[in-house]
């Protein structure tokens, strides 16, 4: 266990830091604390909320969406933290971990800590690998709806990464289609920059709200509120996949 980590004040100014929510950020930083020397963890939820949450009620659930948040922070194709899985096994890694280290511990205190026991994150070769050896062959509709998400301002494509994302989303929410997608695009694109969060939590967001507005549609329920999701005219059956 390392003695000693720091935490630079610059953190608090991270833009996509602070659009995760309070119990994710304080995550981010106790990871920076506890994280071996080459900035690996484990991932198990479970366990990382006994270590680092041992008071609270927060549940795995809570967990695995904070993990998600801080992984789906992506800037030139890195989230603030990058999840991975070797032996059915779940880890996480920090690439901005050395950022926030002095550089004597980067020359000196480093080698002096003991060696990583957790393997390291596979490199994008071996994502791409494992995609074209695994079943993961988008339909046509997931392609459609991986090119809309290109347009998104600001979305930071990644072919891997974007690929089992996709995938994931569409096996998630069956009311995914092209227009609610544009929608989610088009509405957060009009707010101002501070207030919003990773895209991928904004669409999942949206989705879920939107799949809530559904349900309410069948049962012949109105939703009170400014932000409907869609217009009751417009309500259409989900698409088969």
């Amino acid at each position: 266990m390392p003695e000693g980590r720091l935490i630079k004040r610059k953190i608090a100014d991270n833009e996509r830091l602070n659009r995760l929510p309070v119990p994710a950020r304080l995550l981010y930083d106790r990871l920076i604390l506890f994280a071996d020397k080459e900035a690996r963890h484990h991932a198990n939820p479970r366990l990382l909320l006994r270590r680092f949450f041992p008071l609270d009620d927060y549940t795995d659930e809570d967990m695995q969406g904070w993990l998600k948040g801080l992984n789906d922070a992506k800037k030139n194709g890195k989230g603030l933290i990058e999840l991975y899985e070797v032996d059915s096994t779940q880890y996480l890694w920090l690439p901005g971990f050395e950022g926030e280290q002095s550089k004597s511990w980067i020359r000196f205190t480093k080698e002096k800590e003991a060696e990583s026991s957790i393997p390291p994150p596979p490199t994008t070769k071996e994502k791409r690998k494992a995609i074209a050896e695994s079943d993961i062959i988008l339909t046509p509709f997931e392609m459609e709806l991986l090119e809309t998400m290109k347009t998104i301002p600001g979305w930071d494509y990644d072919e891997v990464e974007d690929t089992v994302w996709i995938r994931s989303l569409s096996e998630d929410y069956t009311n995914v289609t092209i227009d609610n997608l544009k929608a989610c695009r088009d509405f957060h694109s009009s707010k101002p920059e501070e207030k919003k969060g990773p895209w991928k939590n904004r669409i999942r967001n949206w989705l879920k709200h939107d799949q809530d507005f559904r349900k309410e549609a069948k049962g012949g329920a109105t939703r009170k509120g400014n932000r409907q999701l869609i217009q009751r005219d417009k309500y259409t059956e989900p698409p088969d996949n």
